[in-house]
């Protein structure tokens, strides 16, 4: 055994440094005792994946009376040794949590000594959840969106609730002192951390913002005409759609990208105006009639659907597809233009009728993604990311995945007016080449998606580096709120418009009531 002297006198203090911060960082997760709430697709493709890589399992996970069989077995075949707490179905989506439903988390808690928490519910459930554990003063992490009011593209006091009820989460959250971490990945991405550098580095030099940018994403969900009524991961019938499923992260990824934070007073903008258009189930059965569903599908019992269509069953549900243009601007002068379409009623794999077992990314869902960037006349950033193969086909060494139409197809083409900022007027930079070299290669490897997924897990269980902590999406939430408010004026026959303040200040300043005031509400 070497002794302490020998140890100091072998290595310098930076490496000893170094090697007790890994060291503590090991015993943070050691003693990391989850309590996970919601065991869906998502939950068990990312989280409990997550947790297997780092040598640990929930200590208790928590769901849904109808599922505790399905669970069991789940828990039984993977080996995970935990408690697991069923809740009543009808008790599901509840504003406030039950009183005995919060007696028996207590209980939970203090049993198992709960150190950090994440929930993956079915987004309705969030809010509830949130607060019960900000309360407890429990880290907690929670998929996006944070919360998910019903009809919120159908009533604009829904809508609004997106936004006051993060307003009241907020409250509550600097009341308990209890971090609160929203997965949304591509905030530790390292391509889009790249490319968030080159944006910065930019508006630091020469103090332009960015003057235009357009994001495409398209992640085709092909649905049979009952499974509009019947789904529950990435539903459509409670009034929300893209928008609340993979639409948020591109909301998300813009409030990043803009790096307002950097300009100076003269170009910080104060006024948002958001103007949309929305396709929903409605638009699409219209598209894809009973015949195409007898033709392809070799389905003939969907008669009664399209009845129900034909009485507008489908008209209030949530949208398919999202486009947008959004204008940021200070006083009568446009800082930045934006241009959003995000999609899901486009190009699907999709070929069969009946649901597989793994609906998340089992069911011919690829993904289209593009962003256009441009910085003034001096630099232009483009990325094309673009799969036509699904997840079931990644072991296929035929098919390179690196190229377009594979799974990790990433390019980032950058434009440069070299004469002025310098560098190489052209550049392309392979997505996989800002990644650890190699690690496609590991046996657990799902796809570098995941793997930013799992950097912001690791961060949230270590506590540090939050880039995703709730404060971070108050821009975001701005968005989305108005985005379906400007849904709203539309269905009741209005100018699809709606608009909101921003400032250059604290995300939250103290008033003299002692209340706070969120920068960015319409209110600012």
């Amino acid at each position: 055994m070497v002794s302490t002297v020998a140890f100091f006198v072998e290595i310098s203090w930076e490496v000893y440094l170094r090697y007790l911060a890994i060291n503590l960082n090991q015993i943070v997760l050691m003693v990391a005792r989850i309590l996970l709430i919601g065991l869906g697709p998502h939950s068990k493709r990312v989280y409990i994946k997550s947790l297997k890589k780092l040598g640990l399992s929930p200590t208790v996970i928590v769901d849904l009376e109808s599922k505790k069989e399905e669970l069991h077995a789940y828990l039984k075949e993977h080996q995970i040794p935990c408690e697991l707490f069923c809740i009543p179905d009808e008790k599901r989506d509840a504003y406030e949590l039950h009183d005995q439903i919060k007696r028996y988390l207590d209980a939970l808690i203090i049993k198992h000594r709960i150190t950090h928490s994440i929930i993956s519910t079915e987004p309705k459930a969030h809010f509830a959840y949130l607060k019960y554990l900000i309360k407890q003063k429990i880290p907690v992490l929670t998929d996006k969106p944070i919360t998910a009011p019903i009809h919120v593209c159908n009533d604009q006091r829904q809508a609004q609730k997106i936004q006051s009820e993060y307003e009241e989460l907020l409250l509550l959250k600097k009341k308990y002192q209890t971090p609160v971490t929203v997965l949304c990945q591509r905030r530790y991405d390292p391509r889009y951390l790249w490319i968030l550098a080159q944006v910065r580095q930019m508006i630091r030099k020469y103090g332009l913002p960015i003057s235009h940018i357009q994001i495409n994403h398209c992640d085709g969900s092909l649905n049979m005409p009952d499974e509009f009524f019947s789904r529950e991961n990435h539903p459509y019938k409670y009034g929300y759609g893209k928008l609340f499923h993979s639409g948020y992260h591109f909301m998300d990824l813009l409030g990043m990208l803009l790096s307002y934070d950097l300009l100076p007073e003269a170009h910080y903008p104060t006024d948002c105006v958001i103007s949309s258009l929305s396709y929903g189930p409605q638009d699409q059965l219209l598209a894809l009639n009973e015949s195409f569903y007898q033709k392809w599908f070799n389905q003939k019992n969907y008669r009664e659907y399209y009845q129900r269509w034909r009485n507008q069953e489908y008209s209030l549900m949530g949208e398919l597809d999202f486009l947008a243009l959004i204008e940021f601007s200070k006083d009568a002068h446009v800082i930045t233009t934006c241009s959003l379409n995000l999609l899901q009623s486009g190009f699907s794999r999709r070929a069969w009728a009946y649901l597989p077992k793994d609906t998340y990314k089992g069911n011919g869902r690829v993904r289209h993604e593009s962003i256009n960037l441009q910085i003034g006349p001096l630099m232009n950033i483009q990325v094309h990311s673009y799969q036509a193969y699904e997840v079931k086909e990644r072991q296929n060494h035929a098919i390179d995945h690196q190229a377009a139409g594979g799974l990790e197809h990433f390019d980032i083409h950058i434009f440069r007016n070299s004469e002025i900022i310098g560098g190489l007027p052209y550049e392309v930079i392979n997505g996989k080449d800002l990644f650890p070299a190699g690690m496609e290669k590991d046996g657990d490897f799902i796809g570098y998606n995941e793997y930013a997924r799992h950097i912001c897990f690791l961060n949230f269980l270590k506590g540090v580096h939050n880039h995703c902590s709730l404060e971070e999406q108050w821009l975001t939430i701005n968005l989305v709120t108005h985005a379906y408010i400007s849904m709203c004026q539309k269905r009741f026959g209005k100018a699809p418009i709606s608009q909101f303040k921003l400032c250059n200040t604290p995300l939250l300043e103290e008033t003299h009531d002692t209340s706070s005031e969120l920068c960015g509400s319409l209110s600012c």
